[in-house]
């Protein structure tokens, strides 16, 4: 079966072979095998073969096949004619020969899950409605955002919750899952390309992640397809190195190190209950699962199989409310930081009740207020300390 999705990876990996036999008496020379699809190839592709065969000899040649991005406009599978040249030089003579096979040639959505890397081919950034939906995301939380915060972290927020703004659901689907067929290798599975999943406004959990994994890369944000037994989401950067993760994270064991990155994993698939809830989801699946868990960053993916994308206008995109984004945005964003900071402001204010007032302990908790962008907070603690006194670290 050949799978258009793929269509870039067959130009330079096989995508099956034949077996040329020499049944003469004599060897035979520059020995050329060729394959053409009059309707998806613009020329015919050269198959790897051995120049030379000796007589009686036989040799398996691979297939290869460069299609046009025409494939991709097949919305069912058909059986197309492929024309096989065979020409070379037998006894002095030089000759040419043509055979005709039929082969599948799948629907545009079509894969298998031989290799679990290849819904990279689905992710495609540069989609134009890919690239609207992220940037005009960005663009409504830009004056919201917080400068103190890991800006990745918080563009990942912003298109979570887009997403369910959007009106995106993650729907199962029973006929074609990830939990049913990535064990089995040679089943067929149906992906949608990323403005598929926002024309549709719903997606299985392999859908919903490629989407969001679009979203990000379009974003300038590197991802990762991560699977567990039964089912797939994916993980994304958060730009800084490990060793910055003790100053930029409180819940360590919520975060994934891989190559010198740190990495948050997220369960797309809980979308509508809030980012921090999907971040703990995908978190705490990554944790139950690590030994035996696939990480496959998608740069590396992509180096086998290139993203492809299907014709997109993108104008054909709904509005997003920006406000309802903004206080959507804000809400997580407050999550985050109570989660992160709770336990530190609890006992500092216990610690600065029983030191009646220590303006020490009360310019450590604004230092905490301001490294998180709680300005407001940390200004207001500055100035009780120098109601009082004129204590230095805080004037500064």
């Amino acid at each position: 079966p050949i799978f258009p999705v793929l269509f870039k990876y067959y130009a330079s990996n096989s995508l099956g072979h034949c077996v040329f036999t020499n049944d003469e008496e004599f060897d035979i020379s520059d020995l050329s095998i060729t394959m053409y699809v009059s309707q998806y190839m613009a020329n015919p592709t050269t198959c790897q073969t051995e120049p030379d065969v000796g007589a009686g000899e036989s040799v398996d040649v691979e297939i290869y096949a460069l299609f046009t991005d025409e494939v991709l406009n097949l919305t069912e599978k058909t059986v197309v004619s492929v024309e096989f040249t065979v020409s070379g030089t037998a006894d002095g003579r030089q000759f040419e020969n043509q055979f005709t096979e039929s082969i599948d040639l799948f629907d545009r959505n079509t894969i298998t899950w031989a290799e679990d890397q290849r819904a990279a081919a689905f992710v495609t950034l540069k989609d134009p409605t890919v690239l609207k939906f992220a940037k005009t995301t960005s663009g409504i939380i830009r004056d919201s955002t917080y400068n103190a915060l890991n800006n990745n972290l918080q563009l990942a927020i912003a298109l979570h919750e887009a997403i369910t703004f959007y009106g995106i659901r993650y729907v199962i689907d029973p006929a074609s899952s990830y939990a049913e067929l990535s064990g089995a290798g040679s089943a067929f599975d149906y992906l949608q390309f990323p403005k598929q999943t926002i024309d549709y406004k719903a997606g299985d959990c392999d859908d919903l992640s490629i989407l969001y994994a679009s979203l990000l890369q379009a974003v300038g944000i590197e991802t990762a397809f991560i699977t567990i037994p039964g089912h797939i989401y994916i993980a994304f950067s958060t730009g800084v190195p490990d060793w910055q993760a003790v100053k930029q994270f409180r819940y360590h064991e919520d975060l994934i190190i891989r190559d010198g990155k740190v990495w948050l994993p997220v369960e797309v698939t809980s979308i509508g209950d809030g980012f921090m809830k999907a971040w703990q989801i995908g978190a705490k699946e990554w944790r139950e699962n690590e030994s035996e868990a696939g990480f496959i960053p998608m740069s590396e993916a992509w180096s086998t199989y290139a993203p492809v994308g299907i014709a997109s206008q993108a104008d054909t995109l709904d509005s997003l409310d920006s406000q309802t984004l903004i206080n959507a945005f804000n809400s997580e964003i407050e999550i985050f930081i109570n989660r992160e900071i709770y336990d530190t402001v609890d006992a500092l204010r216990e610690r600065i009740a029983s030191s009646n007032n220590n303006p020490k302990l009360m310019n450590r908790l604004a230092v905490v207020y301001a490294s998180y962008g709680l300005y407001d907070q940390a200004r207001a603690e500055l100035e009780k300390i120098l109601e009082s006194t004129e204590y230095v670290p805080a004037i500064i």
